[in-house]
């Protein structure tokens, strides 16, 4: 298991403001944190907000969680702190979301693509396990699910991508 050795360290003051960085497609700016709420602007990906610290969970009505930036509300998962990497080895937890129907890589499984993935994977049995899947959808979800493992353990460990020995 991926557990990290780390524990958040508990800061002595809060910061004033965090920076957070827009991901996906882009965040719609609402008014109010209600869905139904006027939309006030669509931030870009890779914009940067400051959200003050006590703006971070606020729920609409239907239970949707909400950041308050300035001029209004975006969803929580629109946005991830700017500085996730060091967020991550604090408190040992990444969120991410991998859209492995989009990926078609060239040649399917035959593809220098795929062979470079598998190659990160150093550990046979791991490898085995990725190609007993039968069909080649499997095989992708199953492959993207063990990088991204190893990213996370990587991330919130402090690792160096070779150091993560996965038994």
């Amino acid at each position: 298991p991926c557990t990290p050795l780390k524990t958040a360290h508990a800061r002595m003051t809060a910061p004033t403001s965090l920076r957070y960085v827009v991901t996906g497609r882009g965040a719609l700016v609402r008014r109010g944190a209600d869905l139904d709420s006027e939309e006030v602007e669509t931030l870009p990906r890779g914009a940067t907000v400051d959200v003050q610290p006590e703006d971070l969970e606020h729920a609409s009505t239907c239970g949707v969680r909400r950041v308050k930036v300035a001029g209004g509300f975006v969803s929580r998962r629109c946005v991830r702190p700017a500085d996730w990497l060091a967020a991550a080895n604090d408190t040992g937890r990444i969120r991410w979301r991998v859209d492995v129907h989009a990926w078609k890589p060239k040649l399917q499984d035959e593809g220098a693509e795929w062979r470079f993935l598998m190659d990160l994977i150093r550990e046979p049995a791991e490898r085995e396990k990725v190609e007993l899947y039968l069909h080649f959808k499997d095989r992708k979800r199953a492959l993207a699910g063990r990088l991204a493992a190893r990213r996370c353990c990587a991330a919130c460990l402090g690792l160096a991508w070779t150091d993560v020995d996965v038994r």
